[in-house]
C-alpha cells in the first residue's frame, strides 16, 4: 500500500465531533481522516436506501478531471455525472441540480472561487470538494473540502482516498 501526504483543512468543531463519535482520543490524524471519509461514504450508502439520496459528481473536462471522476464514481456511483468548465459553475448548474433533486454534490478537480455558488448549493445539498488547486477553505457544516498536497493531481488524490473503500 503506497501512502501519500495530503494537506487538508477541516472545521475544528467538526473534527472534534468526529473524534468523539469515532471514540478516538489521540492517535494519528490520518487514521481519523480515513475513518471520517469512510463514515462519509457509509452515510451516503445508508441514506441511499432510506431517503433516495441523489448524488451528482461534477468534474473538470481535462484529463485530471476525467481521471478523478472515474475513480470517485467507482465508489460513489453517482446518479448524475457532469464534466464542466469553470464558466459552467453558475446559477444554471445550481438550478439543474435542484431540479434533479440532488442532495449530495461531489466536485473533483474544480477550483471554485464563488462563495455565493457554494452557499446556494448548501441550501439543498451536502458538498464534497476534492481538488489540488490553491483555494479558499470551503469547509463548513455542509461542505467538506479536501486539497491534495502541492505536486499531486486530483486523480491521484481520489485514488489515494477511495482505493481503500472499494
Amino acid at each position: 500500500m503506497k501512502k501519500i501526504r495530503v494537506n487538508i483543512t477541516v472545521d475544528e468543531k467538526l473534527l472534534n465531533k468526529a473524534k468523539e463519535k469515532l471514540g478516538m482520543f489521540g492517535g494519528k490524524l490520518s487514521t481519523l481522516f480515513n475513518a471520517y471519509l469512510s463514515d462519509f461514504i457509509k452515510s451516503i450508502d445508508e441514506k441511499l436506501g432510506e431517503k433516495k439520496e441523489k448524488i451528482a459528481l461534477i468534474s473538470h473536462t481535462d484529463l485530471d478531471g476525467i481521471d478523478s471522476a472515474k475513480v470517485a464514481n467507482k465508489v460513489m456511483d453517482a446518479n448524475l455525472l457532469k464534466f464542466v468548465n469553470y464558466i459552467d459553475l453558475n446559477n444554471e448548474l445550481i438550478k439543474e441540480l435542484k431540479k434533479e433533486k440532488v442532495n449530495k454534490v461531489i466536485f473533483t478537480d474544480l477550483l471554485i472561487k464563488d462563495e455565493g455558488f457554494i452557499k446556494e448549493l448548501e441550501k439543498f445539498a451536502h458538498i464534497l470538494i476534492l481538488d489540488h488547486h490553491l483555494s479558499k477553505d470551503w469547509n463548513s457544516e455542509k461542505t467538506v473540502f479536501i486539497k491534495a498536497e502541492s505536486g499531486y493531481s486530483c486523480g491521484y488524490l481520489c485514488y489515494a482516498l477511495f482505493n481503500k473503500i472499494e
